[in-house]
């Protein structure tokens, strides 16, 4: 397997087995919207130009505050860590008293937010950020088209030298605890780190390239946000479910061939079904 950075991961499945649908989300119209590898490559360098024109150097930390996982998510982050940015997730139930917390432990430069209500929570924790980036058009940030810019040819050069520069043993990203313990702890974990779980259990994670999976669970854990790196090395075209309340409706129109859980789901599933049979008739 080629790859030894995380951000290595797109280019290998670009190189090996592109596809038409490597990420999929539902758009405000309630349809889908497919993103092919080389168009999520183009976004991911759009979107690192960007960032390097607004300011943002390497070795800077920035947050993402989402209520879901995303196609955006996958491809700001992949965007920063080309570029040797730190990426610091943090939990969408995390208080702002958590929030502001982390944003002073991580020294986050900036943070992107993927709602008006993740940018409520944000603004409550009174922080003063530099850079609050948008997902979507959201008042108050500098929305993601506005970030987003077509790299010249020196763009370019300075994302492949950035690039370059960045080694697996270099941190990649910071990992906040959920605050049951105290106050959020976080991990600071390598491209090795994650890169080395990644190759560990792709032979044992039935995921190919003939797949479609379904991802729902937080990226701001690593459980999730693992996987979902293993779903592109093996090459499966990942769809983002927006929230778990949804998954009955999300199943029926993905059919998908794989995704993960915990087991608190698979219960709230089965309790579901067991209510709506006692509510049911005999047959």
């Amino acid at each position: 397997m080629d790859f030894n950075r995380l951000f290595d991961i797109l280019d290998y499945q670009h190189r090996i087995f592109p596809r038409k649908d490597a990420l999929a989300h539902r758009t405000s119209s309630g349809t889908w919207l497919s993103l092919a590898t080389s168009e999520i490559a183009k976004e991911r360098d759009c979107f690192s130009a960007g960032l390097l024109q607004a300011g943002f150097h390497k070795g800077d930390k920035v947050g993402i505050l989402t209520h879901c996982g995303s196609s955006r998510w996958m491809i700001a982050d992949m965007a920063m860590l080309q570029i040797g940015i730190i990426v610091v997730p943090i939990h969408a139930t995390a208080r702002p008293d958590e929030i502001a917390h982390i944003i002073k432990d991580a020294g986050l430069k900036g943070c992107i937010v993927s709602n008006s209500d993740m940018l409520e929570k944000l603004q409550a924790a009174n922080a003063g950020l530099e850079h609050i980036i948008g997902i979507a058009e959201i008042p108050g940030t500098t929305g993601w088209e506005t970030i987003c810019c077509l790299p010249d040819e020196k763009d370019l050069e300075k994302i492949r030298y950035l690039r370059d520069a960045v080694l697996p043993e270099h941190l990649a990203t910071i990992l906040y605890t959920s605050g049951t313990t105290g106050q959020p702890k976080g991990v600071m974990l390598s491209h090795y780190n994650i890169v080395s779980n990644i190759k560990s259990v792709m032979a044992i994670v039935p995921v190919d390239t003939t797949m479609t999976v379904l991802s729902f669970l937080p990226l701001s854990h690593i459980f999730e946000r693992t996987v979902c790196y293993l779903y592109q090395a093996a090459g499966a075209g990942i769809y983002f479910a927006e929230a778990v309340e949804t998954l009955p409706q999300t199943l029926r129109e993905v059919r998908p061939h794989f995704f993960t859980a915990v087991p608190r789901i698979l219960e709230r599933s089965y309790e579901r079904l067991v209510e709506i049979r006692d509510q049911s008739g005999p047959l």
